[in-house]
């Protein structure tokens, strides 16, 4: 009762004292502990007050799984009901349609008892499911106290007990856990596919605390297989091609090899190694699994970029075998050679434009998307005019030759000074070239790794 005391029943000398005290149900604010102190006579204390402090039953969090696009998981756990409520807000797109939030003993899949969210066709449902290794495999249906659809946003509240006696449904509060989250699309029936989006948290998450939950997104293979083939194409690519196409009358030699020749081949075989090093990261990123998605131009890009991998290592080992100069099918080589590089790299430029404008949209990065549309199409509007005048000036350069040729008779070259002025301009060409293609590859890289 307010105003009441407790004193001791025995005079003998004591350093301390214990006692329980039931609280009411409605604890009064303010409500304290005034205590005296009594060491002798003339020696005591009065007035000691302790202000009254309470574990609560009942402790929240919440989780801010991505800081692209819209994923928050909250939860309230209830020590006196011995349940806790979860709701996921997640924002939903034609390759994001489902959420699904892992209990693990570490950061990666397998073993994990899972709690998922998804939406299809205006409906959202609930279940449990558990990851065996990498196949996941549905335990029973999870009952929602609210699952909605409105403006783009799925909402989903549930309940459930924190003790759920199945081994594949873990318990709560028992236990720290990593939490796992992955995203990806849903096909007819709810049938989940290939998730295009992870986050993990940082470190053991213990129900019973309310502390900050920091998330590590992992998407570093993904940015590392868009970098490959940035630097692939964007650089190498387009400076190897360059060089074979327009640089042949710049009469240098490294190592005792014409200068175009060897810039062509060493940045087309790095080229070549990037792409397949992009292509072995993006394996490892989707597990070996062919993603996929929805929208036309996603669908697009595996398949174009599957194409490119595989002629980008036939189109060298043609080269390899190609005839001598004055074999009589030597100009059919040189016609298939050139005509899959360009075709090589059209392709290459076209995967680019569709793979970061695909994860952009993915994870809802519009600045990304905006900044990446612009340098790209700068790009490619320069490689086309790029093309255009350097074609021009070779057309030129050949009729200049054959005006020489008619007006002088017996003789097949132009006179000394006309060869060193071409020489000059297709050497500044060239390294004017290969500084615009370097900034571009930097431009882009930057822009990959942009901050939303």
């Amino acid at each position: 009762k307010p105003n009441s005391a407790l004193t001791h029943t025995s005079k003998e000398l004591k350093s301390s004292l214990s006692f329980n005290w039931t609280s009411p149900i409605n604890i009064p604010s303010g409500l304290h502990f005034d205590s005296s102190v009594v060491e002798s006579y003339s020696v005591f204390w009065t007035n000691l007050r302790t202000p009254l402090t309470t574990t609560p039953s009942v402790t929240t969090n919440t989780w801010k799984c991505s800081e692209n696009f819209e994923c928050q998981i909250s939860w309230i756990m209830d020590k006196a009901s011995k349940t806790t409520n979860f709701e996921f807000n997640f924002e939903v797109t034609t390759d994001r349609s489902y959420i699904a939030l892992g209990l693990s003993e570490d950061t990666d899949m397998g073993s994990d008892s899972v709690m998922e969210c998804l939406y299809h066709n205006g409906n959202v449902k609930g279940q449990y499911s558990y990851n065996e290794r990498i196949d996941n495999s549905k335990v029973t249906d999870l009952i929602l106290n609210n699952g909605r659809y409105d403006d783009g946003l799925m909402t989903c509240n549930f309940t459930r007990d924190n003790v759920m006696n199945n081994s594949k449904i873990f318990d709560i509060g028992q236990k720290q856990w990593y939490l796992l989250v992955a995203a990806g699309p849903v096909k007819d029936g709810f049938v989940k596919r290939k998730h295009t989006f992870t986050a993990t948290s940082n470190s053991r998450i213990d129900f019973l605390k309310q502390d900050l939950v920091v998330s590590e997104e992992s998407e570093i293979l993904t940015h590392l297989h868009g970098v490959s083939m940035i630097v692939a194409w964007v650089f190498f690519g387009s400076v190897g091609i360059f060089a074979a196409r327009y640089s042949k009358s710049i009469n240098k030699k490294l190592c005792k090899i014409m200068l175009w020749f060897q810039l062509h081949r060493t940045f087309m075989v790095l080229a070549m190694l990037l792409t397949i090093l992009g292509f072995i990261l993006i394996f490892i990123q989707n597990e070996g699994e062919y993603s996929e998605l929805h929208s036309t131009s996603a669908k697009a890009h595996p398949i174009i970029g599957i194409i490119v991998t595989i002629f980008v290592i036939v189109n060298p080992i043609l080269g390899y075998f190609r005839p001598g100069k004055d074999h009589p099918k030597r100009i059919y080589f040189n016609w298939v050679h050139s005509m899959i590089g360009t075709v090589l790299m059209i392709l290459a430029d076209v995967t680019i434009f569709i793979g970061v404008l695909m994860h952009s949209k993915m994870e809802g990065v519009n600045k990304m998307y905006k900044a990446f549309v612009i340098e790209m199409s700068l790009f490619l509007v320069y490689k086309f005019v790029a093309g255009c005048g350097m074609e021009i000036m070779e057309y030129c350069n050949q009729d200049k030759v054959s005006s020489y040729e008619m007006s002088t008779p017996g003789q097949n070259k132009p006179p000394e000074l006309e060869v060193n002025k071409e020489e000059k301009v297709k050497t500044i060409m060239l390294l004017v070239h290969t500084v615009i293609c370097l900034a571009f590859t930097i431009a882009l890289i930057a822009t990959l790794f942009m901050n939303p």
